[in-house]
C-alpha cells in the first residue's frame, strides 16, 4: 500500500508539455483556455490525469517557448497575407 500511494505522489509531481493548437479563441484568454480545438483537450485532458495543473506547460510555435496553463493572457496574433 505504502508503495502504490509513494507511486501516486510521485506522478504528480510529473511535468508535462503539450503542444498548442490550431484553433484559438479570438479573445485573449490563459493557455490552457486559449487553445479549442479536440486535440488539444484530448491533451489537456490526458495531462491533467497524471500531473498537476501547475506542472503542465504548452509549447507555443508563436511565443517560442512554454507557457503555463493559468499564465497571464495569451492572444491570438493575427497573420497578416501578402
Amino acid at each position: 500500500m505504502t508503495e502504490i500511494l509513494h507511486e501516486l505522489s510521485c506522478a504528480k509531481n510529473k511535468i508535462v508539455i503539450i503542444s498548442c493548437g490550431k484553433k484559438k479563441l479570438t479573445r485573449p484568454a490563459a493557455a490552457g483556455e486559449l487553445y479549442i480545438g479536440s486535440y488539444f483537450i484530448t491533451l489537456l485532458s490526458y495531462a491533467l490525469t497524471i500531473t498537476l495543473a501547475k506542472n503542465v506547460f504548452v509549447l507555443s510555435r508563436r511565443s517560442s517557448g512554454t507557457l503555463r496553463l493559468e499564465n497571464g493572457r495569451a492572444r491570438q496574433r493575427e497573420r497578416r497575407h501578402n
